[in-house]
């Protein structure tokens, strides 16, 4: 999964972060890791149905862990009243990819929600990173 700033209108992926087993062996032995190049990678977004209070987007490829990440991220993002997703097959006519459903206070452009949340999710994982990179 590649982060991604959204915006009205377009997608910039931000640089990935990957990290792989360094198969030498660490301190006393142990298997540690090491940080792997950024990977251009892309991610399929869809916008299903948009208002300038409500946004329906499926986000191809994606699972509930990235889902529950962004959903609560929107859900503390000022000016949004509601989010919700939908992976469920069986209750969705068979489809298998995510739908992000949005409402907002009138005056907040949903995808304009969706990119500050996708900026706190990005800032979050930064600092992970670098408290990991601290640390290890």
């Amino acid at each position: 999964m590649v982060p991604y700033v959204l915006r009205a209108g377009d997608a910039t992926p931000a640089s990935p972060v990957r990290w792989a087993p360094d198969r030498s062996a660490g301190r006393h032995g142990y298997e540690t890791l090491k940080r792997e190049p950024p990977v251009a990678m892309g991610m399929e977004l869809r916008v299903i149905e948009k208002t300038d209070e409500e946004l329906r987007m499926e986000i191809a490829g994606e699972d509930h862990t990235f889902m529950n990440v962004l959903k609560g991220a929107l859900l503390k993002t000022p000016g949004v009243t509601a989010a919700t997703y939908d992976m469920n097959p069986e209750q969705s006519g068979g489809q298998t990819e995510p739908i992000l459903s949005i409402k907002t206070d009138d005056g907040t452009d949903p995808l304009d929600a969706v990119g500050d949340a996708s900026r706190r999710v990005q800032d979050l994982a930064d600092d992970f990173v670098a408290a990991f990179d601290a640390a290890a």
